[in-house]
């Protein structure tokens, strides 16, 4: 091929790329993997569960004998505990964007999404034999066993994570302005700040709250100490599953919040295609979880991704 049609064809091609992808992009999407920071929890040991709808018949364990006064036990007077411990961040969390360049006074806005995972080790620990006796409580605790509360157990069936699930699906709605944008006339590389709204969807905790809550109807109906072991808190059983339901229902609980952006992008002219990297520092508006006071949820978001202009 000569040497003038090899430029003519690269010319076109240039010509082509310039129509179809624009130096100057109106906006695009992408897609990014995120490393968030923002979440932890306290350890917590021996946390007592108030279960009010549980009634323990003393007539199963030779309470009316002793001269037990009450014909059964409660929720409350029975000790029931919640444990959860070992807090941290599963490498899940994948995300998109779609984002507007055209924006009147500011240079852009955007929409973000991610989709994360963490993981603690939750326990319930609870009775397994009861001896009354004239003591002040009345009774005594022979025995005792530990449920764990896992992914498997819950009948949830999540191949990335082995222990207690947590999860969190966060929207950003941000503004952003260009901090620098160099080379003046092409822009390739541009650092921006901005601000904006978060709105997540997260999981539940494990609480004693939480148990009230989902197995209320449940507990009503247990009145031998040996189903707590049966029935109620034993491995991969009804219950359990019921629990893991309710995980994934109260995942739709919409939280409000804010954040703060400090990001970098870089896309070369006639290109489609770019690299970007954004730092977001999260402020929720009060609690992820309002029964647990340990977790705490602001703190560090960043992506990294490609980006696919417009």
């Amino acid at each position: 091929m000569p040497h003038s049609t090899k430029f003519r064809f690269l010319g076109g091609i240039l010509l082509a790329a310039a129509v179809f992808f624009p130096a100057y992009p109106i906006g695009g999407i992408g897609v990014h993997y995120g490393i968030d920071m923002s979440l932890s929890m306290k350890d917590a040991l021996k946390e007592q569960a108030s279960l009010g709808d549980l009634k323990l018949d003393t007539s199963f364990f030779g309470g009316a004998n002793t001269g037990f006064s009450k014909p059964y036990l409660s929720g409350s007077d029975l000790p029931v505990y919640i444990e959860r411990t070992n807090w941290k961040r599963n490498w899940f969390n994948l995300g998109g964007k779609i984002f507007v360049d055209i924006i009147p006074f500011l240079n852009r806005a955007e929409l973000s999404v991610n989709y994360g995972m963490w993981e603690y080790e939750g326990k319930i620990i609870y009775p397994t034999g009861i001896n009354f006796a004239p003591t002040a409580q009345g009774f005594s605790v022979t025995g005792w066993d530990t449920s764990m509360i896992t992914s498997e157990a819950l009948g949830l069936g999540n191949p990335f994570v082995k222990n207690t699930p947590y999860a969190k699906l966060q929207f950003d709605l941000t503004v952003q302005k260009n901090l620098l944008a160099l080379p003046p006339i092409v822009k390739i590389i541009k650092v921006y700040a901005g601000a904006g709204m978060s709105l997540n969807f997260a999981t539940p905790v494990l609480s004693g709250a939480f148990i009230e809550k989902t197995l209320g109807t449940t507990l009503a109906t247990v009145n031998n100490v040996n189903n707590l072991q049966g029935s109620l808190f034993g491995q991969n059983n009804d219950a359990m599953v019921k629990i893991g339901k309710q995980f994934m229902k109260d995942l739709m609980t919409p939280h409000t919040g804010m954040h703060l952006d400090l990001g970098a992008s870089l896309k070369l002219p006639l290109m489609p295609v770019g690299v970007y990297i954004d730092a977001k520092y999260l402020v929720p508006f009060g609690d992820m979880d309002k029964d647990v006071s340990g977790l705490k949820s602001s703190g560090i978001l960043i992506n990294s991704g490609l980006s696919f202009s417009l």
